[in-house]
């Protein structure tokens, strides 16, 4: 039996790059403990959390800024995976119940992380030129592109009508298109000449009921007796559902997003 022949340690610059990778992500954890934070959170209270100098802080991030894009995006990543465990629990060939399952899971994810919720998608961050915006900006369209390629395998499946280009109000059509083309790298789902820009514009429709509805939730806009008990959000989904002519498959679906709202 031979002697396993010694490794050669790692570079220099792959420690070092395994090391700040590892420093950043502990960054971005202590920010995300901190967002609930009463004081608020700052490079101050992320560097004294770490044991560090605010200063030290420069030598991963940018700008407070920069920070909080990376935070974001992080909250974005963790939100998609939650989603793709909730759509994957039903068949590729069965997007009308992926579809309900993943929105249901947004909602339950939105109501549990309501500060988290309230960064991604209730502020309006600086607009600077950093790596982390890029980053956010990246997790933001994976965001997008899972309902989005749900959305268009519905309508694949069941053809529901959508308006036609010339139906459609020209600065509407016009910012349609050169919204396909900022997104074709990410939404997948658009880049087919078979999708007509109808399809998009319904799209945003649903995705603004979905939303809209839940942000009302989060916040509680609407009385929190409705909100416990999910009424609005049920009457919201089979709305939706009917538009996207799922009306056949109302009770199936029911029970999908009955499961899905009792986890």
């Amino acid at each position: 039996m031979t002697a396993a022949e010694p490794t050669e340690p790692a570079p220099v610059h792959t420690r070092r790059e395994r090391q700040r990778r590892a420093t950043m992500a502990e960054i971005v954890a202590v920010s995300r403990r901190l967002l609930g934070d009463p004081q608020g959170i700052s490079l101050r209270s992320i560097a004294t959390e770490m044991g560090m100098t605010a200063p030290a802080l420069y030598r991963y991030v940018d700008s407070y800024e920069d920070l909080i894009y990376r935070v974001a995006a992080d909250i974005y990543d963790d939100l998609v995976a939650t989603l793709e465990t909730a759509r994957d629990r039903h068949p590729t060939d069965d997007p009308a119940a992926q579809i309900v399952a993943a929105s249901a899971a947004f909602r339950q994810w939105a109501l549990a992380h309501r500060t988290e919720f309230g960064l991604i998608f209730t502020s309006t961050m600086t607009s600077v030129t950093t790596d982390g915006q890029k980053i956010c900006a990246e997790a933001g369209l994976r965001f997008g592109a899972l309902f989005s390629d749900m959305f268009v395998r519905v309508w694949q499946a069941t053809g529901f009508a959508v308006p036609g280009d010339d139906e459609l109000d020209r600065t509407l059509r016009e910012r349609l298109r050169s919204r396909a083309a900022e997104h074709s790298d990410f939404h997948e789902s658009w880049r087919s000449d078979d999708v007509p820009l109808g399809l998009q514009w319904h799209f945003l429709r649903i995705w603004s009921r979905l939303y809209g509805t839940v942000t009302l939730e989060v916040y509680e806009h609407i009385d929190t007796a409705i909100v416990e008990s999910g009424a609005l959000f049920r009457d919201m989904i089979a709305d939706c559902g009917r538009e996207m002519g799922l009306a056949d498959q109302a009770d199936r679906l029911r029970g999908v997003l009955e499961v899905e709202l009792a986890r």
